[in-house]
């Protein structure tokens, strides 16, 4: 079971990006143009915003992945002794 959170974990991530990448073909994106400059400048910066939370995601996500494989790979001879502990 521990696998499946690692591999979901993983490839949710490359999943949004993909859809993401995509939606702008599609036009699931702004609709147009801005019609003014005010607009150009509103959007300039919603661009600004989504490149550094995309930043952000993509390090958090790989350092979450990281963790869980980690994580997955570790096998615990005494697990019955652990449980006294916790």
């Amino acid at each position: 079971m521990k696998w499946f959170w690692c591999l979901f974990f993983a490839l949710a991530p490359i999943l949004a990006m993909a859809v993401s990448i995509a939606s702008p073909g599609y036009g699931w994106w702004f609709p147009s143009e801005a019609a003014s400059p005010l607009g150009q400048r509103i959007d300039d910066l919603f661009y600004m915003i989504l490149m550094i939370t995309t930043v952000t995601f993509i390090g958090t996500q790989i350092g979450l992945v990281y963790v869980l494989f980690k994580g997955a790979r570790r096998t615990d001879a005494d697990v019955n002794e652990k449980a006294w502990f916790s």
